[in-house]
């Protein structure tokens, strides 16, 4: 397990096969991986996230110049929404079709707190979701305001930016062949 989860940007099965010298080769370290995976994420959620909590969404997927002409931008990254609570560290993420409110608000009421404060950028659909929180602080990205202090508090979602940085460097760098089918574990993984 430790191959797996020894390194920032985790192990690629075809390291882990020929480091372990497995006899049947690619296709079991494969499976095996995703078990170790499976398993290390199956003690449930906990309990929702609670004080400042950073939400935001981030497009994960293959760079543009690996798609053919005409595609659209949803078309080939997948949407991932991930909520981050500030001061202990803990993350929740979902890969999601589209990120509409629809899709948001049970994602959200799911994994958050009511008396929760939320920081979010400026994207129109947070102030939809915003009212049944104890707060809602907004980053205003189109400005160039990434973050600011407000009586004593830092209203940021700088933090979150940063796990979705380390997610990227994963896919890009280490698990690149990752499918929409397959991402929902790999960014559980990740936390």
């Amino acid at each position: 397990m430790f191959l797996g989860v020894g390194r920032n940007r985790g192990s690629r099965p075809s390291q882990n096969a020929k480091r372990m010298g497995h006899p049947r080769g690619l296709k079991s370290t494969w499976f095996m991986c995703h078990r170790l995976r499976y398993s290390m994420v199956q003690n449930g959620l906990g309990e929702k996230l609670r004080g400042a909590v950073e939400v935001d969404e981030a497009y994960i997927g293959p760079k543009s110049n690996n798609r053919s002409r005409g595609q659209s931008y949803v078309d080939w990254k997948v949407p991932v929404v991930s909520m981050l609570e500030r001061g202990t560290g803990r993350v929740r993420s979902v890969a999601v079709e589209r990120v509409t409110l629809k899709t948001l608000q049970p994602i959200l009421k799911e994994n958050i707190s009511n008396a929760a404060r939320i920081h979010t950028d400026d994207h129109p659909i947070y102030q939809f979701v915003a009212p049944r929180f104890a707060g809602h602080d907004v980053v205003t990205h189109s400005i160039k305001e990434y973050a600011r202090r407000e009586n004593g508090r830092l209203i940021t979602t700088n933090t979150v930016e940063g796990f979705f940085s380390l997610v990227k460097r994963g896919v890009c760098g280490t698990y690149h062949p990752i499918g929409r089918a397959d991402l929902q574990q790999y960014i559980t993984l990740a936390k």
